[in-house]
């Protein structure tokens, strides 16, 4: 799962940072959710681009401090999942339904 996302300070400074699974992962470690399964708010992502950009060396804000300076986030791309993990798609040979 990638994400990758431009991000606008409002000091000017402008970057794009790409968030990766390793990025899901740790979100779901901070905010004791499943990424998956919450519905996506605006919030998530800028929370989501910080934890890349921080991993990236973009940053050295904490959330509280660069949400603050974080003046604009626009998605660039967003590679989607395509399958529920928690349910089973059907097949030919499988007894899902």
């Amino acid at each position: 799962m990638k994400t990758q996302f431009s991000v606008t300070m409002d000091d000017g400074t402008t970057y794009e940072v790409l968030a990766t699974s390793r990025d899901v992962r740790e979100w779901e470690r901070t905010y004791s959710e499943s990424y998956l399964t919450t519905p996506t708010s605006e919030t998530q992502l800028a929370q989501l681009a910080h934890l890349a950009a921080v991993r990236n060396g973009h940053t050295a804000y904490g959330w509280e401090e660069w949400e603050r300076h974080c003046e604009d986030l626009d998605v660039l791309r967003l590679r989607p999942v395509v399958a529920n993990p928690t349910e089973p798609v059907p097949t030919e040979d499988s007894s899902a339904s």
